[in-house]
């Protein structure tokens, strides 16, 4: 392998060599598409482990196996592995980026709703917390507990915010469009 060679090129035929080898009995799959991530964080790819190329990988199971069974031997066929590799990275990325552009649109749009600057720090923090209480809010924007209670329920009254309404103490309110693009 080429030193100077793209990360994600090393990446692909890092994978492919730690799953020849097979050193474990058990959970080498899993092993090897966790150090794509790991390997993608360390090369500055990806700042943080959000890039699961391993999903698409999954998703052609069949031909993953077959083409990574095709670099061993006497002729191994990189290319046409290192090309699935590239192509799979290429469609998580699209994902990634499709998941994130919508998020930005949730995000954008409630900010529309918002009337005080409370509900709009709140709003955006819930994107950092979709699953959210008065307490966590209150301590990580550093507002008194009723500020946080008062744009948390407005966030809630306007259909940006889920809350049960039986609960009265200890409430839990969840962002849950922001949840729905996510997955």
């Amino acid at each position: 392998m080429d030193e100077n060679s793209h990360p994600l090129v090393k990446a692909a035929l890092i994978h492919a060599q730690f799953e020849s080898i097979h050193p474990f009995s058990d959970g080498n799959g899993r092993l090897g598409r966790i150090l794509i991530v790991l390997y993608f964080v360390q090369s500055k790819l990806i700042s943080q482990p959000i890039f699961f190329v391993s999903e698409e990988l999954e998703r052609e199971r069949l031909r993953y196996y077959d083409l990574l069974n095709g670099v061993r031997g006497d002729q191994p066929d990189w290319s046409s592995w290192v090309l699935f590799f590239l192509t799979a990275c290429h469609r998580m990325a699209d994902k990634i980026s499709t998941k994130l552009d919508a998020a930005d649109k949730l995000a954008m749009d409630g900010l529309r709703r918002c009337q005080t600057e409370s509900e709009k720090k709140v709003w955006v923090y819930t994107f950092s917390d979709p699953h959210t209480t008065v307490k966590k809010v209150s301590t990580q924007l550093k507002i008194a507990p009723s500020t946080a209670r008062s744009a948390l329920n407005a966030l809630a009254t306007k259909g940006l915010l889920y809350s049960d309404k039986q609960t009265k103490r200890n409430k839990k309110y969840v962002n849950y469009d922001l949840l729905g693009v996510l997955t």
